[in-house]
């Protein structure tokens, strides 16, 4: 079963910390946006784990928190799913 190997590589590029932008969940099957919670509401990245990660099956950060403008909410995803506003 599980021979202690690493399963899981995270090399994507986190946003910035002070970055603006929308957490999208995916797209639907007519290629639109979904968004957190169904609304596009604007997040701000505020701070990274210190550790991510369980060595030894996975290695590198991968989440970041991000604060809700709208209501100051904290949340922790990954940052694969946001999109920066440039």
């Amino acid at each position: 079963m599980l021979n202690c190997q690493r399963q899981n590589y995270h090399y994507s590029k986190l946003p910035e910390i002070g970055s603006i932008g929308y957490l999208v969940t995916g797209k639907n099957r007519w290629g639109e946006r979904n968004y957190l919670y169904g609304t596009k509401v604007k997040y701000k990245v505020v701070a990274y784990p210190l550790c991510d990660n369980v060595l030894p099956y996975s290695k590198g950060i991968h989440t970041a928190y991000f604060k809700n403008l709208k209501n100051g909410k904290v949340i922790r995803m990954s940052g694969f799913y946001f999109d920066e506003i440039n």
